[in-house]
């Protein structure tokens, strides 16, 4: 049930978006504008407001907007009376509209602030027996660097593995232990993020 309502919600979003492209165009253009209805008759709910009835219809699968004399150019008012460019601008305000819809969306959420593991990650686990506990990883090393390249930050470590791992290349990893360094370079499948309370960003490695 609730699977269905957010998928309506969102789903009313795009439809809303959309319409109102065609809306406000045909409204800029003279184009006189019938109704403007979300969702599909029959009609649930509507006010009329000026020339325009807003609606609210029981099918909420979609929407649209019901323009005046949409094949009929008898009317100056009507769709077909305007000129082609006009009409073409109002056919595709809503598509337009949903594009700029998704750069709004995604400039918003790459905005709101996310928590990110800071410092080195640790390995926290070493699968017994893996190519990682051959190679002689042990819980508690540090990795300074991934086939050379110097990892200050847990995130940056997956995608370098992962990189080398996916075309079933060995990882050489750089540990830091015991005021240390060893390379190793176990074909090891790529490291798994943790957290551990108090300990910072880890990995699980077998």
């Amino acid at each position: 049930m609730t699977t269905a309502l957010s998928f309506i919600f969102v789903l009313g979003i795009l439809v809303f978006v959309h319409e109102l492209g065609h809306f406000i165009t045909a409204k800029m253009a003279g184009v006189k504008v019938l109704e403007f209805g979300l969702g599909y008759p029959p009609k649930l709910w509507g006010v009329k407001r000026g020339e325009t009835e807003y609606t609210i219809n029981a099918l909420p699968l979609g929407g649209f907007v019901r323009l005046l004399g949409e094949e009929d150019p008898s009317d100056p008012h009507s769709l077909a009376a305007q000129a082609a460019w006009k009409r073409l601008i109002v056919m595709a305000a809503g598509s337009f509209m949903n594009f700029v819809l998704a750069i709004v969306l995604f400039s918003v959420a790459l905005m709101i602030p996310r928590e990110l593991p800071a410092g080195r990650p640790q390995i926290v686990q070493v699968v017994p027996g893996s190519p990682a506990a051959q190679s002689g990883l042990q819980p508690g090393d540090i990795i300074y660097s991934v086939n050379g390249r110097t990892i200050d930050f847990a995130i940056d470590a997956a995608p370098v593995s992962s990189a080398n791992t996916e075309r079933s290349r060995s990882v050489a990893l750089m540990p830091f232990r015991a005021s240390a360094t060893a390379a190793v370079s176990p074909p090891m499948p790529p490291p798994t993020m943790s957290t551990r309370p108090c300990c910072g960003p880890g990995f699980v490695i077998a």
